[in-house]
């Protein structure tokens, strides 16, 4: 991997930083995917990755990725990252809070053979968000469960 792998990644989460769809999409080859494993969440093809990222930019219109650090793994860099933004428009079958949401990721981006990222994984704590914009009484899984059980007992 070189240092333009990186840049790409930098290029690509300041294009996010500024809602740039277009200039997000250029960063991805043509036949891209996203996924959020701990959700189950697969998207295949620049229609669909583009479709997410305009509904993630109207959902939180202010996203910004703070406390950035890149990690060049030969085929892929790896990005450590805390999301800030404000939930404004609906979310999912959540409408808008205007609460503030901090989260915490692990990003990566494998490479793709035309120098383009090939996909962008997100491995992140889903009850994070969800607890912070008041859906879930908790971000801890064992609590939920815990929970959960005691009202289905």
């Amino acid at each position: 991997m070189t240092q333009d792998a990186v840049a790409l990644v930098r290029a690509h989460l300041e294009a996010e930083d500024r809602q740039d769809l277009d200039a997000t999409m250029a960063t991805f080859s043509q036949e891209c995917w996203y996924s959020i494993p701990t959700q189950g969440y697969l998207l295949r093809g620049q229609e669909a990755v583009r479709a997410h990222y305009a509904s993630l930019f109207g959902s939180f219109p202010d996203l910004v990725n703070e406390e950035v650090t890149l990690h060049d793994a030969g085929d892929r860099v790896f990005a450590t990252i805390v999301v800030r933004r404000h939930h404004r428009g609906a979310w999912g079958p959540f409408p808008a809070t205007g609460r503030e949401v901090v989260t915490h990721a692990l990003a990566e981006f494998p490479v793709g053979t035309d120098g383009l990222l090939e996909a962008e994984i997100v491995h992140i704590n889903p009850l994070e968000a969800l607890h912070q914009i008041g859906v879930v009484p908790t971000q801890s899984v064992m609590e939920l469960a815990h929970l959960y059980h005691q009202t289905t007992s």
